[in-house]
C-alpha cells in the first residue's frame, strides 16, 4: 500500500536535512590545519585554504595589520619554525616578514637568499609556491636596484650641490673683487683735485 505524503509532512520530515548539513560544516571548520600548512603560533590559516600560496597571501595580509611589537614576536616565531623545519612554506613566511617596510628586522638581502634557496629546489617546492617565491625574488631584486639607483642619484645630487656651492663661492668672490675695484676707483677719482 502506497501512502500519499502531503507537502506539510515532507517539510516536517526534511527540516532535519539543513540541520545536519550545518552541523557537518561546523565540524569541518574546527578541524586543525594539516602539518604541511601549520602556521607560526599567533596566526592560523582561515577555515578553508585551497593552497599554500593562498595561505601565505592571507598571512601577509595579517602581518600588515599588526603593530610593531606583534611583528617582532611573529618574526621570532617564524624564525624558530624555520630552524626546526626548513620547509618551503617556512622560508617564504620568514621572507615575507623580512620584506615588511619599516620593520626593525627588515632585511631584503636575507629574504632574497631564502627565496633563492626555494627557487633552486625544484624537487620539493610546489609549482605555485615556487612561482610565488620567484616573483617575490624578482620584485625584491628590482627594488634593490631601484634603491641603489636612488642612492647613486642622491650622491650625484650631493656632489653637484657641492660643486654649485663652490662655483657660487667663486662668483661671490669675483663680485666682491669688482665691488672693491669700483670703490677704489671711485675713491681714487674723488681724491684727485
Amino acid at each position: 500500500m502506497i501512502r500519499k505524503i502531503s507537502m506539510r509532512d515532507l517539510r516536517q520530515r526534511f527540516w532535519i536535512l539543513p540541520a545536519i548539513l550545518l552541523a557537518s560544516l561546523a565540524a569541518c571548520s574546527n578541524m586543525p590545519a594539516s602539518p604541511s600548512h601549520k602556521a607560526a603560533a599567533g596566526w592560523s590559516p582561515p577555515l578553508i585554504v585551497t593552497s599554500q600560496v593562498e595561505e601565505l597571501m592571507l598571512y601577509y595580509d595579517y602581518l600588515h595589520k599588526q603593530p610593531a611589537a606583534e611583528l617582532v614576536k611573529e618574526y621570532d616565531k617564524a624564525r624558530q619554525s624555520l630552524a626546526q623545519a626548513r620547509t618551503d612554506v617556512n622560508r617564504v613566511r620568514v621572507a615575507l616578514l623580512l620584506v615588511l617596510p619599516n620593520a626593525p628586522f627588515h632585511d631584503t638581502t636575507a629574504a632574497l637568499g631564502l627565496l633563492n634557496e626555494l627557487t633552486k629546489e625544484t624537487k620539493t617546492a610546489s609549482p605555485g609556491l615556487r612561482g610565488l617565491a620567484g616573483m617575490m625574488a624578482m620584485l625584491i631584486a628590482e627594488q634593490q636596484r631601484a634603491n641603489n639607483n636612488v642612492e647613486d642619484l642622491s650622491q650625484k645630487l650631493k656632489d653637484e650641490q657641492k660643486r654649485a656651492d663652490q662655483l657660487q663661492g667663486k662668483v661671490d668672490g669675483i663680485k666682491n673683487m669688482e665691488k672693491n675695484l669700483i670703490r677704489r676707483d671711485r675713491h681714487g677719482i674723488s681724491a684727485k683735485p
